[in-house]
């Protein structure tokens, strides 16, 4: 792992290639699939009172799809965007107003998605919230740490989670995922 490839493709890939693939190893309790977002974003608000948003902005705590561009709420002030393309102003003008600015994240963060019968107990072992589908409904979405690694995650329902952290952590948050799914037992996703 001494010669890392920064592209999106290969930066999982390094780290997956010696995972068996799901269907090769039945019995895995976590399978772990990478996730690539074509575009990534932070979206900030101005820091006046609570802004008047557009009905398909999500709430605090909820992820929301909106033409194919998802939405993320970390505070009323500050969203995420992942889609497969940048969307043009005019989305962000409709759901947003004019005043706002966005950070272009695309190449900042790793993301991945994790499931498996399993997934609730290994995460459970590291993640400093209730994954519960009672607590943490489909599109629940918080940042929260997996040990000391900074995590944003979205639950997928029965699809599972998806877990994202910054690309300068992918070694350290790999490390504490083959640790904490190593009793369940650990495959690679299609």
């Amino acid at each position: 792992m001494d010669n890392l490839v920064w592209t999106k493709q290969a930066l999982w890939d390094t780290y997956l290639d010696g995972l068996a693939h799901h269907s090769e190893h039945g019995s895995a309790g976590v399978v772990v699939t990478p996730i690539e977002h074509g575009f990534s974003a932070d979206l900030l608000l101005p820091r006046t009172s609570p802004p008047t948003l557009h009905q398909d902005v999500p709430a605090l705590g909820v992820s929301k799809t909106h033409q194919g561009v998802r939405l993320a709420c970390l505070t009323p002030w500050h969203y995420l965007v992942h889609a497969n393309e940048r969307p043009d102003a005019a989305f962000f003008k409709t759901l947003f107003g004019s005043d706002n600015s966005m950070v272009d994240q695309t190449g900042a963060r790793a993301a991945l998605m994790v499931s498996g019968p399993k997934i609730q107990d290994c995460l459970r072992r590291g993640v400093m919230i209730d994954l519960d589908p009672s607590v943490f409904p489909i599109s629940a979405f918080a940042s929260t740490y997996a040990g000391h690694i900074n995590l944003h995650i979205t639950s997928l329902g029965q699809d599972g989670f998806e877990l994202s952290c910054a690309r300068s952590m992918v070694g350290s948050f790999w490390h504490w995922l083959l640790q904490t799914a190593a009793p369940f037992g650990l495959a690679r996703g299609h």
